[in-house]
């Protein structure tokens, strides 16, 4: 829900934004306290095991363990499959968006860029041809005001 959020819109919010964050911490902090209880559980499983007791407890505790253990894994490839189709969505919507500059990259600088956290490499382009329109338009509005000036002396004569 969050990632549409963040997609959708056209500037990133930073609320949104730390809201995700925040629940990405989150997660992460539960998987650890999970997968340390899981591991707590197996030492107990092992230790009984050793013992050779192999009572109906025993079983059972076992299978739990086994089942839970699975259910985690499953949980987290999921979530781990959600990040990386955000991510591959958030390349996406930057490609279009430089492409809309008209600014063609490759697949290469776009995970450049995402693994450093540096769009610089792509808004000096951006930047560089602010400054040139810009410098267009400042030739195109000089060249309308002599044009502006000549009419008026041609009318004048």
């Amino acid at each position: 829900k969050i990632h549409s959020a963040i997609l959708s819109a056209p500037q990133t919010d930073e609320k949104v934004k730390q809201q995700l964050e925040d629940l990405m911490a989150n997660i992460k902090r539960s998987a650890n306290k999970v997968r340390t209880r899981l591991k707590v559980m197996e030492q107990n499983v092992e230790q009984v095991e050793q013992k050779n007791v192999m009572s109906a407890d025993f079983r059972i505790r076992k299978t739990q363990h086994s089942m839970l253990s699975q259910k985690f894994v499953e949980v987290m490839t999921d979530y781990n499959k959600t990040q990386c189709d955000y991510r591959e969505r958030c390349k996406a919507r930057i490609q279009r968006q430089l492409e809309i500059t008209g600014r063609s990259t490759t697949n290469d600088e776009l995970e450049e860029m995402l693994e450093t956290g540096n769009p610089a490499l792509f808004t000096q382009g951006i930047i560089t041809d602010t400054q040139q329109a810009k410098q267009t338009l400042a030739d195109i509005e000089a060249r309308h005001a002599d044009i502006i000036k000549l009419e008026s002396s041609i009318r004048e004569l």
